[in-house]
């Protein structure tokens, strides 16, 4: 007898149900789980603001996971909304009454000419800043074409919206502390982009292209969804205090009555919240997509909840419950799209037909039906898990604002981000936990706004508040 078969005999075979149990689990948000993780985001908001009153112009990751920006935030006009792959420029005209008309030029700047020699494209540690900017210039020109907006005399002046950490002293001027979602633009060059202010590297760059515009304004996309969305709001709704983005990326601003108790420049706060990371239910395929990310060990809430993340915690959940029977083209990185996932999810067809169709075109596999169910409620666990901690934050935040008491009124929160608005099913998920963390009463208080195109128009109306103030002969920082 080989001197190992006692530990043969001790070994404990598990089966595919009982893979799939546990991983399900795995998934699944306790209620004790949401209230200890909306105590510890109450108590890190403190943290966060803590720190800015001690250090304003320092993020300090010892004293919280979270950055917790200056917004600097207290009728023609352009925003430039870059948050992710699509850059837009976005003309918008208000009419002062709650409503908006806008066009806009959108691009890829993955395909952008200048870089397509790089496998990245403009997200490239090789691509230059100038080259960046450039193509973001050469946008604005494209729409200032279309609607004959380039004779102009005076400068068109534009709100940039950019959906990345940046340290703000004043309302123009934003320096980049660091990239995510994937960007690693100048990283390994001398013409790089963190550490520099984007307001300035997009006003040079205009000048190159000869485009009659400068940045009066640049936001982070949460700000600009909060104003887009308090402008937009119906009047029937209470006052839009929170900006959110569940999208491609994750983050929140709201607004803090007491800001200047803190250093503040001005009251909407800028959380940078995907980096939380107290007291989170990481478990093993957490930790593998985020040993495969471009940023290891940082932005460990968004890596768990958002667009950009989800396909693959889906994907490596299939593997890790299927293992040999997962098919060969499942283990290949990011081959199930998130417009793929979110049609799964949303199939309530008794045969759920759209998910073996998905399954089939995607990773050619035709598996048994007790397969597809297990796939679907994989898939719809890893997006409840994900609406849990979403509805976590925001209820954290929506507490910090003190509206949320029957006598305040409540409050509106503005929501952009394909996860949120083109998913009828993740919203409903996010209304559930809510109620689960605060109680339905407290709950009911808080209304969501979909900000339409709200990180660029928001952009826009704050470009126009500034210009109207600066005619009026008042300075806005």
């Amino acid at each position: 007898m080989s001197k190992f078969s006692h530990l043969q005999r001790n070994i404990k075979y598990e089966s595919l149900e009982d893979r799939f149990k546990r991983y399900h689990f795995y998934f699944t948000m306790q209620q004790e789980q949401l209230s200890r993780m909306y105590h510890s985001c109450l108590n890190e908001i403190r943290r966060g603001l803590e720190m800015h009153k001690e250090s304003p112009n320092k993020w300090l990751p010892e004293k919280c996971s979270m950055m917790f920006l200056d917004t600097c935030v207290k009728m023609v006009f352009y925003g430039v909304d870059f948050g992710g792959t699509n850059l837009r420029a976005i003309r918008v005209e208000l009419d002062g009454n709650g409503r908006t008309t806008t066009s806009q030029s959108r691009c890829n700047i993955r395909d952008d000419a200048a870089a397509r020699h790089l496998p990245k494209g403009l997200l490239d540690k090789n691509a230059t800043a100038s080259m960046l900017f450039d193509s973001i210039a050469r946008q604005i020109k494209k729409i200032m074409e279309e609607n004959g907006d380039m004779e102009r005399v005076d400068p068109v002046p534009i709100g940039f919206t950019f959906s990345f950490a940046i340290d703000q002293k004043r309302l123009d001027s934003a320096i980049l502390t660091g990239w995510s979602k994937g960007f690693e633009t100048g990283t390994a060059t001398k013409d790089g982009v963190i550490g520099r202010d984007v307001c300035c590297l997009l006003d040079v760059a205009l000048e190159r292209q000869n485009v009659p515009a400068r940045v009066v304004a640049a936001l982070n996309d949460t700000t600009g969804t909060m104003l887009s969305a308090a402008y937009e709001r119906p009047r029937s709704l209470p006052p839009c205090m929170m900006g959110v983005i569940l999208g491609t990326g994750l983050n929140a601003c709201y607004y803090q009555p007491a800001a200047g108790e803190y250093n503040y420049a001005g009251n909407i706060i800028n959380t940078e919240c995907g980096g939380f990371d107290r007291d989170l239910p990481w478990n093993i395929i957490d930790i593998e997509v985020d040993f495969a990310s471009t940023n290891r060990g940082r932005q460990r809430l968004e890596k768990m909840l958002s667009g950009m993340f989800l396909p693959e915690l889906c994907r490596r959940v299939v593997l890790k419950v299927f293992q040999s029977e997962a098919p060969k083209e499942a283990w290949t990185h990011e081959t199930m799209p998130g417009e793929c996932c979110g049609a799964i999810i949303a199939d309530d067809s008794e045969d759920l037909a759209v998910v073996k169709e998905i399954l089939e075109e995607m990773w050619q596999w035709t598996p048994p039906q007790e397969h597809v169910e297990r796939v679907k409620a994989l898939f719809v666990a890893v997006f409840d898990r994900s609406a849990a901690l979403a509805s976590v934050m925001i209820a954290a935040l929506a507490k910090k604002t003190g509206r949320l008491q029957p006598a305040m009124g409540g409050l509106t929160v503005g929501v952009d981000g394909s996860l949120y608005t083109q998913n009828i099913l993740y919203r409903q998920m996010l209304c559930k936990h809510l109620n689960s963390v605060l109680g339905e009463d407290t709950a009911s208080l808080i209304h969501f706004a979909i900000a339409d195109d709200g990180s660029g128009k928001g952009a826009a109306i704050l470009g126009s508040a500034i210009t109207a103030g600066t005619e009026n002969g008042h300075r806005h920082h």
